[in-house]
């Protein structure tokens, strides 16, 4: 049993030995770089080599996170190490005192009962012993210091770690609203974009329209240059020919006048002649008839004178016979001479009424002409009113084609410089679209090679189902004409079969 304790109590000191000698080349490094480089040289090493590794260049804060997780689950993993490490120690200097108590126990009990060799013994295990508690004490005040440093380590991990996250998530949150306002950037910049691209469609159509407006300002205005002109000219022939009209029409009615006025005069004169001439013959033959008269009403009371004396001879019957010849001869001629007075009465007034008319209608005729001198000159008056409103708008043709002119010039420098940023901006975006196109041409081909692939394993898939189809429907087709060789046998069988049953009936 003794033998037995010895040896546990030696293979207790061999392995505080072994754990001291790991304490020792823990410490190494430690001893030789300085106080604070070494209580966790070794650590900070890590710690530095760790942080020294992180790439700057990361675009968002998510592999920052990542990496700084990754960082401490290994310091941790390291430090759980060390702490198991260093609890392992505890536990086998616990071990080590509940070995001494019962060693001094056993001691205190045999003391009497040992030789010499196990007292002096005892008192090489008591140095020892003493050694150990010495080493272990020193290994306890390393460890508390270890830990010590490990926590201010951790502490400072867990400040550098979190001051690290708080960065990384400001960094992140920063890169998010930064990557919103870009967002927004872009969107309004291809809002300005199209704008700018609608503004100079807009622009280009309005220097357009505008050069059309001056050219058709242009040529409406040569055409009112050349209408008026025109006008000008028409409105001269009219005034010259409506002054040969009016003189031809003055000359014509003064000779129409006059020569009606002769010829009127002349009738006249012809019917006051022959009117003087009736009048006269008139006289004469009213002379006449009043002497027939006066003979008739003579004879007559000589013929009442002489029916009353009874007294009638030849010769006065003769007379009377004459006499009364006379006075028929006389009432004829009175007769013609009165009808010839009332044809010559009504001649006066048929050439009076002739002469009314063709008076009233001179006069019209001069109305007329007056009403055309007078349209005449209002035409001529509208035509100059007209030359000054065509003026007036050719004036003011003219200040508009110089403003729009000015307009033109002003929007064609705008266009100028707003094409300017606009081509600048569009080689920019051209240069970028050129990268992703050829990006994109790098994917698509490489996507044309897969479909490709893809395309020829199909083809080969197709190749063989249309061989298998074909082979299936080789087979369906014997099959099926098998199937119809079987159908006729059986309508022949089935027709004997019926020609039979009739001839037995």
């Amino acid at each position: 049993m003794k033998k037995k304790k010895i040896l546990d109590f030696k293979s207790t000191a061999t392995q505080i030995k072994i754990l001291l000698d790991g304490f020792k080349s823990l410490n190494e490094p430690l001893a030789g770089e300085g106080d604070d480089r070494g209580r966790g040289g070794w650590m900070s090493n890590l710690v530095n080599s760790k942080i020294k590794n992180v790439p700057f260049h990361l675009k968002t804060g998510k592999e920052i996170v990542k990496l700084v997780i990754h960082s401490t689950a290994a310091i941790i993993n390291i430090l759980k190490l060390h702490s198991m490490s260093i609890l392992f120690c505890h536990l086998h200097c616990l071990c080590f005192r509940e070995h001494f108590y019962f060693f001094q126990k056993v001691r205190h009990q045999k003391k009497v009962k040992l030789d010499s060799s196990l007292i002096a013994h005892s008192e090489v295990t008591s140095r020892l012993i003493k050694d150990l508690q010495v080493k272990v004490k020193g290994a306890k005040e390393k460890a508390k210091r270890k830990m010590d440093h490990i926590n201010r380590i951790t502490y400072s991990l867990r400040i550098c770690f979190i001051t690290l996250l708080s960065v990384a998530i400001n960094e992140a949150t920063q890169l998010r609203a930064e990557r919103t306002h870009l967002e927004k950037q872009t969107r309004a910049l291809q809002a300005k974009c199209s704008e700018l691209e609608a503004e100079k469609y807009e622009a280009i159509v309005r220097a357009r329209n505008s050069m059309q407006l001056l050219e058709d300002a242009n040529l409406q205005r040569n055409k009112a240059l050349l209408e008026d002109k025109q006008k000008q000219e028409e409105i001269e022939k009219m005034k010259e020919t409506v002054s040969q009209i009016v003189q031809d029409a003055a000359v014509r009615t003064k000779k129409v006048i006059v020569n009606t006025r002769k010829q009127y005069n002349v009738q006249i004169s012809q019917l006051t002649e022959e009117l003087s001439a009736l009048q006269m013959q008139c006289a004469e033959k009213q002379d006449q008839i009043e002497r027939a008269i006066r003979e008739k009403k003579a004879v007559e009371e000589e013929l009442e004178k002489i029916y009353r004396e009874g007294r009638i001879n030849e010769n006065d019957y003769r007379k009377l016979e004459e006499m009364h010849q006379r006075c028929l001869v006389a009432e004829r001629s009175k007769d013609d001479l009165q009808l010839r007075l009332k044809t010559a009465e009504n001649k006066i007034k048929q050439l009076e009424i002739n002469s009314s008319e063709e008076i009233s209608r001179c006069q019209e005729m001069i109305q007329k002409l007056q009403n055309i001198l007078e349209s005449e000159r209002e035409n001529c008056g509208f035509v100059n009113e007209q030359r000054l409103k065509l003026q007036q708008e050719n004036e003011e043709l003219q200040k508009q084609t110089e403003d729009l002119r000015k307009s033109a010039l002003e929007a064609q420098k705008k266009a100028k410089l707003k094409i300017s940023t606009m081509e600048h901006e569009f080689s920019i975006k051209e240069h970028g679209f050129e990268v992703q196109l050829r990006e994109m041409e790098d994917s698509n081909r490489n996507s044309t090679v897969e479909l490709r692939h893809l395309l020829a394993t199909t083809q080969k898939a197709a190749n063989r189902w249309k061989e298998e189809t074909k082979k299936l429907t080789e087979s369906a087709e014997i099959r099926i004409s098998n199937l119809n060789q079987l159908d006729i046998v059986n309508m022949v069988l089935t027709i004997k079969v019926q020609n039979r049953l009739e001839d037995r009936v």
